[in-house]
Order: structure tokens, then sequence, then C-alpha cells
């Protein structure tokens, strides 16, 4: 009976879990914008991978499905993907910017390594030939000549070595797969034979840039900014309409043979789309070609597109917009599928009925809080992370802050100005509530900026403030305490060594500074919180976890959320509760080991109580797991966060359901609960291995804390601690057991 009814009590709560987890839902606004590479199936279904997400869609595009897999895909460079070639209809090879090659395979939410049989490593490499060999193998140039016969797992030296140098790319005739042709900076290799044999014909111009190369029948070629009308044997440069110099073919980032047209059109990283009819020596535009903007040769990096040779179709990415092409007609495609990075994310107010959302190419505003959205003349802001503010003067004043390039850009009235602000590091912009000014941080000190300036400076003026010398560290993050004016604590990098990370505050605005010891930091901070309703209460978010203090800084205690190698990029408060708060959490970078499961991806963390404890919102709904940018609203109470593959809208209500996290225990954290199912009374008997405070909480399936004791000073080894459980219902409990060590979860079921 006992047996019985405990088996039945679990089922139930199972099922109660799945339906708070079901009704706990993503809702992904519908920006209409998208960005990445796109490939098009034998059966015509179309493939676009954005920064770890695929979403591929039918044939007849009329649904779209989304594959995520917790993995960043940009590098330090920025550019996010470089090529992106379909092996079969579920499997596709990538090549990063960095040259590394992966293969993604529909419905595996991971990435493989895709680089066995490779053994050198060009920078400028390698390159995927987007046309196969004489028997069907896949082809790569990496200095030397490879081939895969399976799809891209591993790769052979199966072609003799045409020569030393940095190859790519490169291209196989269709129509006679024994000839083979490589590019190496002003040569050419030219294989008849299959690549048993080459010879090299010297080119008179260089092509250096060359990012794609195509074979076309009756022998035409095209690399580059060049075309050769005879296999290969003679080189020249060939016009494109429209007033554009010949040396912008090198932007030529990829070329398509359309059979049914018999034309070849290439897509060009900064005027769009052009084709060229064979019989014609000019490149033309098309309904796809774009006028030139200054700012936009690093954005469009990520443009690309595809043939279906079925239909006759072209798929194209140009300006964050996906379009179905066809003999000249246009259709838009944005409006079925929102796959845009979001690398800025702004609400004008806390309600958030109006919101901006900087993608890398543009920047869109909506005023009926994410259902529609419109372009606005706001640029974009390529793979950095942006973050956006309002001025305290005017609304209609916006700041721009890219930490890569460290430049505050001015926006009035959704324009962009010929307007930008000076500044020496990385530290975002932060006001001072007790004045109009702003104080931004960096290697040289605190630069200090009137809002008013802005706003009555020259359009063309190049702002720097009042200097304050003498910042003992280069900043990183600064906050100013609401309760004390002048008061600021200011993180980052040591001066001297650049390397270790520092908490210096200071009362008179920066005129003197004392570093404050008492806190151990393991990495730079991106956020300092001060508690707006306790005073002396402070919150440091470094990217691993939360450091607080109920003492002005005399004492800290550290608070881990349960991140693993997972990191912490943003920050939001609860504009009605600021005891409520969330963390914006990004899976790890490509550089670390590629997690297995969802629930290894990032996502918010939530915590109720200022800080103290924290628990992970269900990820239902989410496309992509890094998160970059979080925000809460009100009205409806709701949280936005931006992601690799779109913005998301998550609204709360009293019975949110969150899950307490566990971080693996760094000073031998254990405990154990009996009897476990129990009622009435439970023990729990832990051991710690140094002496500390011990806080153990109580958590329902809904997250809520519903239970906590504290032992101020347990000594090191063996404790038991006594639960009153009387008073709460039969279920299933999540109990944490808090040391200044770690933290460990177990779970409880109480049953009668």
């Amino acid at each position: 009976m006992t047996n019985t009814r405990y088996i039945t009590i679990t089922s139930a709560l199972l099922l109660l879990m799945l339906t708070t987890d079901a009704a706990a839902q993503w809702k992904q606004l519908p920006i209409p914008a998208v960005h990445g590479k796109i490939a098009c199936a034998s059966d015509g279904s179309l493939r676009v991978l954005t920064n770890g997400t695929l979403c591929y869609s039918d044939a007849g595009r009329k649904s779209w499905t989304y594959q995520s897999f917790p993995y960043d895909l940009r590098d330090r460079t920025f550019y996010p993907l470089r090529q992106m070639l379909l092996a079969s209809d579920d499997t596709m090879l990538i090549i990063s910017m960095s040259g590394d090659v992966y293969s993604v395979v529909r419905g595996e939410e991971t990435l493989r390594p895709a680089s066995e049989g490779l053994r050198s490593k060009n920078p400028r490499g390698p390159f995927l030939l987007t046309s196969r060999g004489k028997r069907g193998e896949l082809l790569l140039c990496h200095e030397q000549f490879y081939a895969s016969t399976n799809n891209g797992a591993s790769w052979e030296l199966r072609y003799s070595d045409p020569g030393s140098g940095s190859f790519g790319p490169g291209a196989v005739d269709p129509w006679n797969t024994d000839v083979m042709l490589l590019l190496n900076a002003n040569i050419i290799h030219r294989s008849t034979d299959a690549g048993a044999t080459w010879r090299m014909i010297p080119m008179e111009l260089s092509s250096y840039g060359a990012a794609d190369m195509i074979v076309c029948p009756d022998g035409q070629i095209h690399a580059g900014r060049y075309h050769s009308s005879n296999c290969g044997e003679t080189w020249r440069t060939y016009p494109m309409e429209g007033g554009i110099d010949d040396y912008w073919g090198d932007d030529n980032l990829k070329y398509v043979y359309n059979s049914q047209e018999h034309s070849v059109y290439a897509l060009n990283r900064l005027y769009g789309l052009f084709c060229r009819d064979l019989d014609n020596p000019t490149f033309q535009i098309t309904t796809l070609s774009s006028s030139y903007d200054r700012w936009i040769r690093s954005f469009r990096l990520s443009a690309d597109v595809s043939y279906d040779a079925r239909s006759g179709k072209m798929f194209a990415i140009v300006n964050d917009s996906l379009y179905e092409y066809l003999r000249g007609e246009v259709a838009l495609l944005s409006n079925t599928v929102s796959a845009a990075p979001v690398n800025g994310l702004l609400a004008y107010n806390a309600e958030g009925d109006t919101l901006l959302v900087s993608t890398p190419h543009t920047t869109l505003k909506s005023t009926d809080a994410g259902r529609t959205w419109e372009s606005t003349s706001i640029r974009g802001v390529g793979h950095f992370k942006m973050e956006m503010m309002h001025s305290k003067r005017s609304k209609d004043m916006i700041y721009q802050f890219n930490r890569e390039n460290q430049i505050i850009w001015v926006i009035e009235n959704e324009k962009s100005l010929e307007k930008w602000i000076r500044l020496v590091g990385p530290c975002k912009p932060t006001y001072d509530p007790f004045s109009k000014d702003t104080f931004h941080g960096g290697s040289n000190g605190l630069w200090r900026l009137n809002d008013s300036e802005v706003l009555s400076a020259d359009s063309t003026a190049v702002l720097m403030g009042e200097l304050y010398a003498g910042t003992p560290v280069l900043a990183q993050c600064l906050s100013f305490d609401k309760h004390r004016e002048g008061a600021i604590l200011l993180a980052g990098l040591d001066r001297d060594d650049g390397r270790t990370s520092q908490l210096h505050r200071t009362g008179n605005y920066g005129f003197s500074w004392a570093r404050i010891t008492s806190i151990a930091l393991n990495e730079t901070p991106i956020d300092i919180i001060f508690d707006d309703a306790v005073e002396n209460r402070i919150l440091v978010i470094e990217p691993t976890g939360v450091h607080i203090t109920t003492d002005d800084g005399v004492t800290w205690q550290y608070r881990d959320p349960g991140l693993g190698s997972r990191k912490i990029t943003s920050v939001a408060i609860d504009p009605d509760n600021a005891s409520t708060m969330f963390l914006g959490v990004t899976s790890p970078s490509r550089l670390d080991p590629i997690p297995q499961s969802r629930e290894d991806g990032g996502g918010v963390w939530q915590s109720t109580d200022s800080g103290m404890t924290w628990g992970k919102l269900p990820i239902n709904g989410l496309h992509n797991y890094n998160i970059s940018h979080v925000l809460a609203l009100r009205n409806p109470r709701r949280i936005l966060v931006g992601t690799p593959c779109g913005a998301y809208e998550y609204l709360l209500d009293s019975t949110t359901s969150v899950t307490p996290q566990s971080a693996a225990p760094t000073g031998g954290v254990e405990f154990e609960i009996y009897p476990n199912p129990g009622r009435g009374v439970v023990n729990i008997r832990y051991t710690i291995s140094a002496p500390s405070a011990v806080r153990v909480a109580v958590y329902d399936v809904l997250g809520r804390v519903v239970s906590v004791q504290s032992v101020d000073a347990a000594s090191g080894g063996s404790h038991t601690l006594t639960l009153a459980t009387a008073a709460l219902r039969d279920g299933v409990y999540i109990v944490t057991l808090e040391t200044q060590s770690g933290i460990a979860a177990r779970r409880m079921l109480l049953a009668r």
C-alpha cells in the first residue's frame, strides 16, 4: 500500500511539473530579420544557419523548424561564419572565419569537429569546393588538396600536391570533372586528369581577395574580380554595372550558376546580388542590388545566396532579409522566419511598449510591445554586443555603446548622427543619480560628460568630457551609491599586470580611491548593483556568480547560481520589485567542451530574494540558449531576452516555475535526507570540510522557497539538522544546502 501510494504521488507530481513547464513557454518576437548562411536541399527545402541555430523549412516555405545547439560560432574577429556547404540533405559542413571545420546534423543539438585527416591549418583557409570531384567526393583545399567520401567526417590526401603555398578557393568543372582548378594568389593551378597532375597558369593581376570560384558552361570561370572565358588560360577583370569599381569584385562572396537562365549570379558583400548573362561581359544590377554605405561592409559578411536547380529559384540573404528571387521577381521570406542575431536591445520605458532591437545590419523599432516592427535609420553594429541607453535629459536622445571599439554613438530622433563620444575603455556609461552627468571609465581614468553638452554640441563634434585622473584600475564597470552622493564603486583590471581583477571605491567622485580587499574576485565583474531599499547592501556580479555584502563591503558572501562553465552576460531588475533579479547566461564558447544536452545550455536565472538564491527559468520555446541581453518589464510583467536567433518574451506571474541549480561543491559539501520519503520531521545529515555558515533552503515544485534554516557557524565535520515539515503539503521538494565553499541539492518527497 505504501509503495503504491508513493508511485501514485510521484507520477502525479511529475505530471504537474510537466504541465507547469509546458505553460511556461518562451515566445519569439516576430522580428523580420534573418542573418546567416543558406543552402537549398535536393527536395527544395531550405536551410538557414545562424550563430548557434539551424532553421529549416519545407519546400513551400510555409513552416519553419528551429534546431538549436548551445554553441557559439563567433570568434574574436566577430565574423560568425565564413562558409557553409550542404554535404547531404541532413548534414552541413561549416567553416568559421578562424578556419575551424565542423558538421551540423539535422536533429542533433551539437557540433561535430570535421577536421580528421587535415594535416595543416592555413589562416586563409580551408576552402570547401562547392562542386564535387569525379567520384562524387567532397573536396577541400587547405595548403594541400583533400577529399572526403563520408560527408566530411574524415579527409584524405587523395590528390597530388599542386605545389607549395596557400590555396583556395577552387572549383571542379561540373561538365567535365577531370578539369579541376585551384587559386593561389596570382597563380592558377589547373588539372585535366582529375588531380593526378597539375599545371601552373600565371595571372597578370592579383586575386588575393577571392572568396569563391565557379566554373560555368563554355569554359567560363569566375574568381574574385576576375573572369576567364577559356578554362583559365587567360584572365581579365569584368565590369559591374552602376559605376562600381572593378576592385569591389574581390567582395563577391559567392557565385552560383543558374542553369535555367544560363547566367551566373554574384553575391557582393557591399552591393547585394548581381547577375551576368554568359553572353554579356557586364554584371548587371538586380532588384536585390543596393547602394553602397561606408558602414555596411563589415556588417554584411553573413550575406549568402543559394540556388534550387529544380525550380530555378534563387534564395539570398541581403541586408538582414531573406528573399526568394525568380527571373527578376522578388518575394520577401523574412516574415515567415525570424533568425536575427540580437546585438542590442532597448525598452523606452518600464512598460516595454516601445522597443529597439539592433541586428548586424540595422536597427528595428516596435511601438506595440514587439508585435510589429519597422526599420529605422539607426545603423547596425556588426556582430559586437551593443548596449543602448537613453539620455537622462531627453528621451529623443539614445546612446549606442560598443564595448569592443570603445565608442559611444549618438542617436537623435532615431537618426544616426555624425557624432560620437571618445571612450578610452570598455566601461559602460552610467548616470549619477545625484546629477545630470554621465561617467565612463578606462585606461586613463574616468571621463565625466555633462549630458547637455551632448544635446547642444554640433552634430560633427567629437565630445570629450572632464577627466578624473588616477583611476587605480583599467575600468570594466562602475556604479553609483544611490544613498551617498559622490560614492562610486569601480571594478577592473590592475593597471600594472593587466590581469588581476580588483574592486575600488571613492567617496568624492574619483579624486581619491581605496581598494576593497575583503572581496576575492575570480573574474572582472560585469555589473555592480546598489540596493535601492537597503543601505550598505551591494551586489557585485561576476561572469560566474554573485558577491553580496550587507555591511558596505566589510564582509562578503559568494553566491554560486550553479552555472558550471556557463557565463553571465547581462543583469536585469524587476521594475516593481527590486528583490527580483534576472541573469542572462550564455553557453560555453567554442573553445570549451560542447554541451551534450539542452539543460547544459544557457538561459535565464531568477532570484526572488535579492540574489541570495537562484533558479533557472524553463527554456521551452527558446531556439537558442545563448542570452546576450535581458530586460525586465511590466504591463504585463515579463522579461525580454536577446539571442543569436532573435528576441524572446517570457510572461511572469506568481506561479512562475524555476529550477534550483546546484553547483559542484568546491569545498566538499555533502548531505543526505532521511527518512526520504518522510513526513513531520526530516533530518539533514551533512558533512563540510571546513568551518562555515550553513543555510538549508526548501523549494516547492514552482521554485518558491517554503522553508529556510541557518547555522551561523558550524565546525568542520558531520552534523545533523532537523526540518519540521508538518506544515508542508505532500509532494516533491528540492532541498539545497549552501556553505561558503559551495552548494549542493537533493530531492525530497513528503508523503503521509
